[in-house]
C-alpha cells in the first residue's frame, strides 16, 4: 500500500538503474492524464530530474525528453478516458506518437495498469526487463494503491510463467482505436517476446508467480475455491460480491468505499464477518479518475484479493475491481498477477497480517450503514449514463480534425465520416487541447447533423489530433462531461513539430539549456552537474559555448557517445525548419558545429 501523499514510489519504478539506459516501454492505462504523461519520459530518460527546479528553462528539458522517448514508449489507454487537461500546454502535440487508444472487445472498458520497461546495459551486459502490476491509472492519483514491482535479465528459454503476460503485451496492438505503424508493433512485439524470455522471480515469502488477464475472451474469472477470503475494492456491484462471497468457506473481509457499499444490500454484506472502509483521516481528496474519465476520487483506489488455500495464501493484486463488469461479465480487460506462498511464512500468516496493525488495519474503521437508504436520482443516473456513451459513439462516427494552413497559422475543422446520434446530448463544444478551452472552443453540435465545425485559428505548433470536449444534458440540468478524443487528422502541417521546438527553444539561452539536456550524464557526468550549470544563468548564449561548458560536452560525446552527436545535429535541423530558427543558433556554436557536426548527420 502506498502513502496516500507519496508519488515517489512511482517515480523511482520508472527510471533506470545504475549502468543502463531505457530502450523500451510499454503501458497501459484506463484513463490517461497528458499533464501526468508530460512527465513520464522526463523519469524515463532524465533520471527523474525535476524540471520545476530550472524555472523557465524545464520546458525545454522536458521538450528534449519527449524527444527522446518519443520512439521507445508506447502508452496504450481506453481510447474514451483521455482526461482534459487543466491548462493548455504546447508540448501535448508531441505526446501523439506515444498515446494508442485502444477499445475493450466485449464492449467495456479496457481497464490494466501496467508497466513493461527494458533497460539497456551500458557495459554490454544482458537487457534488464522491469514489469509493474498497478492499480493506478496514468493520471494525478493521490488514492490509496498497490503495486508490484518485478525485474529479470532477458535470455535463456521461453519462461512459463510470464507466457499470459507475455501474450498480452504481444496482443494490445490488435485492439488499438486505429492502425499502427509497422514499425511501433514490431517494437511493442519484441518486448513482448524478450518478456517471455524473461524470468521474473516472484518477490520474497511467496514461492510462484503467475499472471491472469481478463476480458480478452468471454469467460468470468474468480479467485477460486477457498478456506478464507480478504476482497479490497473500491467498486463494487452486488453479483460480484455474492460470487465471492459463494467461492470461500469463509468471507473474511471486504473493504470497500462507503458511497460504494450504500448501494449493496445488507444481506449481501452481511455475508462477510468485516465490512470497513478507509479512517476519514486516511482519505484523499485529490484521487485519480474513477470509472469515468475526469471524476474525482476519495481515499481507496486498491484492488486485492488474498485467499488461503490451504497450507497457501494466494494474493491477486492488479486492476479488477469486485464488479461485474470486470470478473463475472468479462466485459473490462483487466489485468491481475497472482502470488503464491507458504501462510506461515507471510506476515501475519497472510489476511490477519493484512487486516492487522501492521498491514491496513491501522487504516481502517467498521462501515456503517445508512440510516435511510440512499435513493438514486433516475433522472441523473440516466443524464449521466447518456453522457458516458458520447465519446464512443464520437469515436464511431470516425470524427477527424483537418487543418487548412494560412501562412503560420492554421485554421482547424471537425467533421465526422458518419452522423453521431447523440441522445440526450443539449450542447457540445470541442476545442484542441494546445488551445485555452475559452478562446479555442466551438459549438460541436453542428457534427450531429453532418455539418463542419470550425474552430478558431491557432498557430502551426498548435495544431494536434488530441481534441477536448464537453457536453451537458438535456435531461438533467447542471450533468456535464468532458474527456479528451485522439482523432485522425487530414492535412497536418508537415513542420509542426518544428513550430513546436521553435516555441520552446525561442532564444539562445534556451538553446544552450537544451543543450544541456541532450549532453547530460555523459560518461562521469551526472545530472546534478549539468542542472547546477544549466540553471539560473542568463545571458550565458552571449558568453558563448565554450563559457558555458559545453564545448567540452559536445568533444567527449563526438568521440564516444555518437548518438548523442545524432540527436544534436537533429535539432539543429529542426530549428532550421522555421523561419527564425536560424537566428536562435548561436554563431559561435555554428561555428563549432561546422567542425563538430560534419558527420553527425
Amino acid at each position: 500500500m502506498l502513502p496516500a501523499d507519496e508519488r515517489k514510489l512511482y517515480v523511482e519504478a520508472l527510471m533506470a538503474p545504475a549502468g543502463f539506459e531505457l530502450d523500451e516501454a510499454v503501458a497501459t492505462t484506463y484513463s490517461l492524464s497528458l499533464e501526468s504523461l508530460l512527465a513520464i519520459p522526463v523519469h524515463l530518460v532524465l533520471g527523474g530530474l525535476d524540471p520545476k527546479r530550472l524555472g523557465e528553462a524545464g520546458d525545454v528539458w522536458i521538450l528534449d525528453a519527449i524527444r527522446r522517448a518519443a520512439g521507445r514508449l508506447t502508452v496504450f489507454c481506453d481510447a474514451a478516458c483521455i482526461a482534459p487537461p487543466r491548462a493548455d500546454h504546447m508540448l501535448f502535440g508531441l505526446l501523439e506518437p506515444c498515446v494508442v487508444p485502444v477499445r475493450a472487445p466485449n464492449e467495456g472498458a479496457f481497464h490494466p495498469k501496467l508497466w513493461v520497461l527494458r533497460f539497456r546495459s551500458l557495459e554490454g551486459a544482458a537487457p534488464l526487463v522491469r514489469v509493474l502490476v498497478l492499480s493506478r491509472n496514468l493520471s494525478p492519483d493521490r488514492s490509496w494503491d498497490l503495486s508490484l514491482q518485478l525485474e529479470g535479465r532477458v535470455g535463456g528459454a521461453y519462461v512459463g510463467n510470464v507466457r499470459a503476460l507475455g501474450e498480452f503485451v504481444a496482443h494490445l496492438p490488435n485492439l488499438a482505436a486505429r492502425k499502427l505503424a509497422r514499425g511501433q508493433v514490431t517494437r511493442v512485439e519484441q518486448l513482448a517476446d524478450d518478456l517471455r524470455h524473461t524470468h521474473l522471480s516472484p518477490p520474497d515469502r511467496f514461492d510462484e508467480l503467475a499472471f491472469h488477464v481478463l476480458g480478452l475472451d468471454s469467460a468470468p474469472w474468480s479467485p477460486g475455491r477457498s478456506d478464507r477470503l480478504a476482497v479490497v475494492s473500491p467498486f463494487v456491484t452486488k453479483g460480484a460480491l455474492e460470487m465471492l462471497a459463494r467461492s470461500t468457506s469463509a468471507p473474511v473481509a471486504l473493504v470497500s468505499r462507503a458511497e460504494e457499499l450504500d448501494r449493496i444490500p445488507a444481506d449481501v454484506l452481511g455475508r462477510f464477518a468485516r465490512v470497513a472502509v478507509l479512517h476519514e483521516a486516511a482519505q484523499s481528496e485529490d484521487g485519480e479518475d474513477s470509472e469515468s474519465a475526469g471524476v474525482g476520487l476519495r481515499g481507496l483506489h486498491a484492488k486485492l484479493y488474498m485467499a488461503k488455500r490451504g497450507w497457501n495464501t494466494h494474493v491477486y493484486v492488479g486492476s479488477a475491481n469486485a464488479t461485474h463488469a470486470a470478473l463475472e461479465g468479462a466485459a473490462n480487460v483487466e489485468l491481475l498477477a497472482e502470488l503464491v506462498g507458504k501462510t506461515s511464512q507471510l506476515p501475519g500468516n497472510g489476511i490477519d497480517g493484512l487486516l492487522g496493525d501492521d498491514g491496513i488495519g491501522g487504516l481502517l474503521v467498521d462501515y456503517q450503514p445508512l440510516a435511510t437508504p440512499t435513493v438514486l436520482d433516475a433522472e441523473e443516473e440516466r443524464a449521466r449514463h447518456l453522457l458516458e456513451a458520447v465519446p464512443n459513439l464520437l469515436l464511431e462516427a470516425d470524427v477527424l480534425v483537418r487543418f487548412s494552413r494560412d501562412g503560420e497559422q492554421v485554421l482547424p475543422t471537425l467533421e465526422a465520416r458518419r452522423r453521431p446520434r447523440l441522445d440526450g446530448v443539449a450542447a457540445l463544444r470541442a476545442w484542441l487541447v494546445t488551445t485555452s478551452p475559452s478562446s479555442g472552443g466551438a459549438d460541436a453540435s453542428l457534427l450531429t447533423q453532418g455539418g463542419a465545425v470550425a474552430l478558431p485559428m491557432c498557430s502551426v505548433a498548435a495544431a494536434t489530433s488530441f481534441v477536448a470536449f464537453e457536453c451537458s444534458s438535456a435531461i438533467k440540468e447542471g450533468v456535464r462531461a468532458t474527456f479528451v478524443l485522439s482523432v485522425r487528422t487530414e492535412n497536418m502541417p508537415s513542420d509542426r513539430d518544428a513550430h513546436i521546438v521553435q516555441q520552446v527553444v525561442n532564444n539562445r539561452d534556451r538553446f544552450l539549456d537544451y543543450l544541456a539536456s541532450l549532453l547530460a550524464g555523459l560518461d562521469d557526468q551526472d545530472l546534478g552537474a549539468t542542472l547546477a550549470m544549466a540553471a539560473g544563468d542568463p545571458g550565458r548564449a552571449a558568453r558563448g559555448v565554450a563559457h558555458s561548458g559545453l564545448l567540452e560536452r559536445l568533444v567527449r560525446a563526438r568521440a564516444r557517445h555518437p548518438e548523442r552527436m545524432k540527436q544534436v545535429a537533429a535539432l539543429v535541423r529542426t530549428l532550421r525548419e522555421t523561419p527564425d530558427g536560424e537566428s536562435i543558433l548561436p554563431p559561435d556554436f555554428v561555428a563549432v558545429w561546422a567542425i563538430l557536426g560534419a558527420d553527425a548527420s
